[in-house]
């Protein structure tokens, strides 16, 4: 029996939190136990007998006081990302943050990450390579279904909730920069509610830029309403500082579409230079803006990117398959 516990969250929708929802539905699970840092020792006991598998989101690293108590369960830690592996954040934050992860890493009995490179982060800090099981998410079949028909002028989508991390407003400074020379329409889908100054930051760069009427704003949408403009739109296009998996990249490129990012985290694993996509070096907006433009500009490199997309979808797991590959690492730490 599989149990996932994670801590209380305003957006449960998206990342982490759809990671853990689909494994559990793939299992025939129980749904994830969403419960408080002070109410997980009670809910961990309860959870627990001999045929359980106890996962902790790796969230509770921010919330718990400390962290041998964990020993006696046996848990499993289930890690989508950890700060101190993102070299966006201020140093003094992936110090202090560095020695609680290591404690809690040494008190659960091995570790679940969604991604290849997170397995390689965690073996870096002297964590057993032996203990770490790497399963990435899947994909909605309704993704490899899409058949691209891309508009005209060419629409530009970019999935990811408004934060600082996400870079938006380094995207805005490309796309300025590219629409002085080439016609587009962009799409943002994401929720802004988190970090609402930083939308409204935003907001106020694409005004400020002239960009405002070539932009729409969706909010948070469900597979079924970003598919029709998934199936429109000719890239996905981020400035993201740090990406531990990429989830929305990966969706992107299931619809057979290229994908212009930064070469940051694990999106090299995802999106390969010049085949699938265009990477650039992270925080460099004109490097970002020369991509794009070529992009736009360049039909035949379009063409070739988006039918390297088609193929790399191939390679992608269905959540089916994710959760098997879940299962079977389990059995194995």
């Amino acid at each position: 029996m599989l149990r996932i516990f994670q801590p209380p969250s305003p957006n449960q929708i998206t990342g982490g939190y759809l990671y853990n929802r689909r494994i559990c539905a793939e299992l025939g699970a129980a749904a994830p136990v969403t419960v408080d840092a002070e109410r997980l020792p009670a809910a961990l006991a309860n959870g627990a007998d001999s045929e359980s598998y106890l996962l902790l989101d790796a969230l509770y690293i921010r919330d718990l006081a400390e962290f041998e108590w964990l020993r006696r369960y046996g848990a499993i830690a289930l890690v989508h990302g950890l700060a101190s592996v993102d070299p966006s954040a201020p140093s003094a934050r992936r110090a202090s943050l560095d020695q609680r992860q290591r404690a809690f890493l040494g008190a659960v009995g091995g570790a679940v990450v969604t991604s290849h490179y997170m397995r390689d982060a965690l073996a870096m800090r002297g964590f057993e390579k032996a203990r770490i099981a790497a399963c990435p998410p899947g994909v909605d079949a309704a993704y490899f279904e899409i058949e691209p028909r891309p508009a005209s002028p060419p629409e530009l989508i970019t999935v990811a909730n408004l934060g600082a991390h996400k870079g938006h407003l380094d995207l805005v400074a490309a796309l300025a920069e590219v629409s002085r020379r080439r016609t587009f329409h962009w799409h943002i889908v994401g929720d802004a509610s988190a970090e609402p100054d930083y939308a409204e930051a935003v907001a106020k760069a694409l005004r400020a830029t002239g960009l405002a009427e070539q932009v729409s704003w969706h909010g948070v949408l469900p597979p079924d309403e970003i598919i029709p403009l998934l199936a429109r739109t000719t890239a996905h296009v981020s400035a993201t500082r740090f990406e531990s998996y990429g989830m929305a990249v990966a969706e992107s490129l299931a619809a057979g579409l290229p994908v212009v990012a930064p070469r940051v985290g694990a999106l090299p694993h995802l999106v390969t230079h010049g085949v699938t996509g265009l990477l650039t070096p992270p925080g460099d907006a004109g490097a970002l803006a020369n991509a794009l433009a070529r992009l736009l500009g360049e039909p035949e490199l379009r063409d070739a990117l988006a039918a390297g997309a088609r193929t790399r979808r191939l390679e992608l797991p269905s959540w089916l398959r994710a959760a098997r590959e879940f299962s079977i690492a389990l059995a194995r730490l």
